[in-house]
């Protein structure tokens, strides 16, 4: 079977680790079971209206909170990009194009306007994982396979994942109609399938996300760190208590290690200044790696936490917003993490964080079952069977 994945691939606000890392997963998890893989090249050529974006983006939210975080997510994403320009060239781009270029099984560039053609050569679609549902503030809701000629193929989500709890009700008509569409419909988290739920009726089903249906052993790279160490992976704001004060409840426990922080273009700066060792030109390979050797781990960030489970390593996880932590909230949840995603510094040492050590032994056994069940989602999508 010949199947086409369509996931966020456009790099111009810059590279993602774990966007490229869950795309290239789910690509060798649909060639394991025997089919022929592309990955959209997409790229977005529609500027659209931008006070009808406005208002579409604005008509989702149900009360002051969300009106704020909208706000904002929207304040981070102009902020990103003036510290990408700040920053100069990414010096990031050769090592994220050599899996893109040389791993991932790319089509032609392609936008609104002519995905279609590529889409009707295959026998089956898959949209997601990642936060593919997150805005549909377009008139061409691509990621929901709105499409013109419409796809005649099998239609699939597969952990597809929204940072927003409703849809814009300007938009929501066409919304529902385009995923009762779909012969088959997963989702990341909770909060996803509560939204598809809503807008469509559609009782979506939760499957993992993909980069725990793949190893990695091809893709990690050499590090040049030798001794123990912190990782820290931050992508947004300071935790609340303050970066230092963490860093040293984590060395009363772990004794005083190097703080190694991964630098992301126009993003979490605010670790920078604790930093023993600061790497600019972190490959995927070697971030992989970096997780994989931590004696603690210090991270904001989704697939960050997804890495600590899947390499077992120590961590504490810190969201500002609730606005924007259902992602981390779900792990927390369906994983039992109480202990270590937290709001602040003061309810982890409430929680014990740095005193215990988690055990893995649940949390593998869960894994595995959910792995299981993802991949039989998969299987069946795939043969067209309504799941």
């Amino acid at each position: 079977m010949r199947i086409g994945i369509l996931t966020l691939t456009d790099n111009t606000n810059g590279y993602n680790y774990g966007a490229t890392f869950q795309c290239l997963a789910l690509q060798r998890t649909l060639e394991r079971l025997n089919n022929e893989v592309l990955v959209f090249n997409f790229k977005s050529d529609d500027n659209g209206n931008f006070c009808y974006k406005t208002i579409n983006y604005l008509s989702a939210v149900t009360n002051i909170r969300e009106f704020i975080g909208v706000c904002g997510d929207l304040f981070g994403r102009l902020k990103r990009i003036r510290g990408i320009q700040e920053d100069g060239r990414n010096l990031l781009a050769p090592s994220f194009d050599k899996i893109i270029n040389h791993k991932l099984n790319m089509t032609r560039q392609v936008s609104e306007n002519n995905i279609a053609e590529i889409a009707n050569e295959l026998d089956a679609v898959v949209v997601g994982s990642d936060q593919v549902w997150s805005t549909f503030a377009k008139q061409r809701l691509v990621y929901l396979m709105d499409w013109v000629p419409e796809f005649t193929g099998i239609r699939i989500s597969y952990a597809a994942c929204s940072a927003r709890k409703g849809v814009p009700r300007i938009n929501k008509v066409k919304i529902a109609e385009c995923i009762n569409k779909m012969d088959a419909v997963s989702v990341r988290d909770a909060q996803t399938r509560k939204m598809v739920k809503n807008a469509s009726g559609v009782n979506a089903k939760i499957v993992l996300d993909p980069t725990f249906l793949y190893d990695f052993k091809e893709e990690m790279e050499a590090v040049e760190i030798t001794g123990s160490y912190i990782l820290a992976y931050i992508l947004g704001s300071e935790i609340k208590g303050g970066f230092k004060e963490t860093l040293c409840k984590i060395r009363s426990k772990y004794g005083s290690l190097k703080l190694v922080v991964v630098a992301v273009p126009g993003l979490g700066k605010a670790i920078y200044e604790h930093a023993d060792i600061l790497l600019k030109e972190c490959s995927p390979g070697q971030w992989l790696t970096l997780f994989s050797r931590a004696t603690f781990v210090l991270t904001d960030s989704f697939h960050g936490v997804c890495f600590c489970l899947k390499y077992k390593r120590n961590f504490i996880a810190c969201y500002r917003s609730v606005w924007r932590a259902s992602r981390l909230l779900d792990l927390k949840n369906r994983f039992g993490l109480n202990r270590n995603i937290v709001s602040s510094l003061k309810e982890a040492v409430q929680n014990r964080c740095f005193e215990n050590e988690l055990d893995y032994k649940d949390i593998d056994i869960f894994i595995e079952k959910e792995r299981e069940i993802s991949e039989e989602f998969l299987r069946k999508a795939l043969t067209n069977r309504m799941v």
